[in-house]
């Protein structure tokens, strides 16, 4: 649910700060979802190799790092 409202807020900021009409924000929208879609397939194969906890480290520090990019941006 959270991730769900958040990204709602995400395109009215991109809509409101940049003028991104709904045909923009589409396809990087579709590409994200992909993208994610691939990476929980492929999450077992990390926490195999480095560990569950120590993925789930990674994967969100990854994440906030990209935020803040955008956020900054």
């Amino acid at each position: 649910m959270g991730m769900r409202f958040i990204n709602s807020l995400f395109v009215i900021w991109l809509h409101l700060r940049f003028g991104v009409g709904q045909t923009s924000i589409g396809p990087v929208y579709t590409l994200s979802y992909l993208l994610s879609a691939t990476m929980v397939w492929v999450a077992s194969t990390f926490a195999r190799r480095f560990g569950s906890v120590r993925t789930v480290v990674i994967s969100r520090r990854m994440a906030a790092s990209l935020m803040v990019v955008i956020a900054l941006s």
